[in-house]
């Protein structure tokens, strides 16, 4: 990883290992380690016990810009962004929705 080698955060999915770093979202397979797909995120994860999460085919990122993206799990292709009008620093998961 670029910079100090230190993932921000990571989380795992059924077939991918997902790390972001800075403002690089990455996922890699479990089966050999290579580099599945790559992403921008807007600004780095926010600080909080649960800033990325995966769920129903979607990575969820709670970013440092007040930003929550939804990134398909498979493509790394951006779905969705939410500006949050308020500072929550952690993502939930009730059933397959998060909050």
């Amino acid at each position: 990883m670029s910079g100090d080698g230190n993932a921000d955060g990571v989380t795992s999915g059924p077939d991918l290992i997902y790390a972001a770093n800075a403002t690089d979202l990455l996922a890699y397979h479990k089966s050999d380690g290579s580099l599945a797909w790559q992403a921008q995120m807007p600004d780095k994860l926010n600080y909080g016990a649960s800033t990325i999460l995966v769920t129903a085919g979607r990575v969820i990122t709670n970013n440092a810009d007040q930003s929550i993206q939804a990134y398909d799990a498979e493509t790394g292709h951006q779905v969705w962004s939410k500006r949050l009008s308020g500072n929550d620093r952690t993502l939930r998961l009730m059933g397959l929705r998060w909050w």
